[in-house]
């Protein structure tokens, strides 16, 4: 009894681990002679694959070996979202151990002994690359873009671990979010809306997904879709292209009101004037801007130096968040750059 329940201490504490580490590449061979390369066959095509740390002769890792094999079933048996593996941290485990163990436990997905390369990758996550290595069984979850959460609490902690990364399980109702960018314009004053691009991206870069065409020219659209897949932290990006309304309610009078400001005389005391007076693009408010906003008037400079558009966004990298089978909405307006009455 206190055997089992030192087992069951290892398995718990061997749980442990650092989420988001990028993981390594690998190339092995399974016990069927095939071979396995984590980003060619697996990652790079969408597919999560979940890793089980264990040795032939592991007790814990013998208890839970048919359940673990059940969790394979639920996920599809890799022909889905999601691959598993199982790979050896024992030098002593041949293939032939490795077969004996698959056959004695009902075993389907891919089984890596010492023959087809276990110890290159086992002695990854024995050597400390992903935090404290505990022992046998272990698990890593890598997402498809690499990133690794290593070490779930328990097997049925594996569910959410494996959903965290946007996989799901076959015949689930994939439930979108609705999101509306709702666009106000400075003093009613709309640009071109043919002219507005809105781009959504994770974060960190990647694909861009444009939501003017997929929503074909509307502001509305769901994520995720069958257009725009699940993305790591998604944000929405948004610029105006136009150069025919640079001049669009500017006027002499708008470089009177912004010497007054810069002269401490009559400051702003909005942040959206703040944004249309930056026309020269510095971050700042100042002298230059006059003579930037007056060259444009007079016709001298027919856009804004610095890529600065004739609109700006009031926000702009704005996070979505994806709320499934609910609708939310982003509000932002538009600045008018230059006009300051």
């Amino acid at each position: 009894m206190q055997l089992k329940y030192f087992f069951l201490l290892c398995f718990m504490i061997s749980t442990v681990g650092l989420t988001g580490q990028q993981h390594f590449e690998f190339e092995v061979t399974d016990t069927d002679g095939n071979t396995q390369n984590l980003y060619q066959d697996y990652l790079n095509d969408g597919k999560t694959v979940v890793i089980k740390l264990f040795f032939v002769a592991c007790p814990p890792c013998n208890s839970i070996a048919k359940d673990f094999q059940a969790k394979y079933v639920e996920w599809g048996e890799g022909q889905h979202d999601v691959q598993f593996m199982e790979v050896t941290t024992s030098s002593g485990d041949n293939n032939a151990d490795v077969i004996g163990y698959k056959n004695k436990h009902g075993i389907t997905f891919p089984s890596i002994s010492q023959d087809g390369g276990a110890g290159d990758v086992s002695g990854q996550y024995k050597s400390g690359f992903f935090g404290t290595y505990w022992g046998t069984p272990s698990f890593a979850i890598i997402a498809p873009d690499g990133s690794t959460d290593y070490g779930p609490g328990s097997l049925s902690s594996l569910d959410d671990a494996i959903a965290a990364t946007g996989a799901q399980k076959p015949g689930e109702e994939v439930q979108n979010t609705i999101v509306n960018l709702n666009l106000s314009w400075t003093k009613d004053q709309p640009g071109d809306i043919n002219d507005l691009e809105v781009m959504l991206q994770s974060a960190d870069g990647g694909p861009q997904y444009d939501i003017m065409t997929i929503s074909e020219g509307t502001l509305s659209f769901e994520y995720p879709s069958d257009l725009i897949p699940e993305l790591i932290d998604p944000i929405l990006t948004i610029e105006y292209n136009g150069s025919s309304d640079v001049t669009r309610g500017v006027s002499a009078s708008d470089i009177t009101v912004l010497r007054k400001h810069v002269l401490d005389l009559d400051p702003f005391q909005s942040d959206e004037k703040l944004m249309a007076s930056d026309v020269n693009g510095d971050g700042k408010v100042s002298s230059i801007d006059i003579i930037t906003l007056r060259k444009v008037i007079l016709g001298f400079d027919l856009l804004f130096p610095n890529s600065v558009k004739s609109y700006t966004p009031d926000q702009n990298n704005i996070p979505v968040m994806q709320d499934p089978g609910a609708e939310i909405d982003i509000n932002v307006k538009m600045i008018k750059m230059g006009d300051l009455n």
